[in-house]
């Protein structure tokens, strides 16, 4: 559908994009820097090994699809689950504390 879009030079509203998937979600001028910014908190507030991966995954997918993307998500995974990181996180929540150093 966005190649349709792009190709007849359409212009469509936030709310149109949204109900064809090509967006999250469409708001209102004024909530839009409050809701990135709640956003950019929960990302900060990621581990640093998550977040590479997260970048990471985002740009496989913009230059390379979707079929790279999975694999670079399966290829994450194993690595998170193998990390310290993630030991201390799942040890801090059977404990209730942080689990950040």
């Amino acid at each position: 559908s966005s190649r349709v879009l792009c190709s007849l030079a359409t212009c469509i509203d936030g709310r149109k994009a949204a109900s064809l998937g090509l967006v999250l979600e469409a708001m209102d001028t004024p909530l839009v820097l409050p809701h990135t910014l709640t956003i950019a908190r929960k990302i900060a507030s990621f581990s640093p090994i998550a977040i590479k991966g997260l970048l990471k995954s985002i740009r496989m997918q913009q230059e390379e699809g979707l079929e790279s993307h999975l694999q670079r998500e399966a290829d994450a995974q194993s690595q998170a689950y193998a990390s310290q990181e993630l030991k201390d996180a799942v040890l801090a929540m059977k404990h209730k504390t942080s689990g950040k150093k």
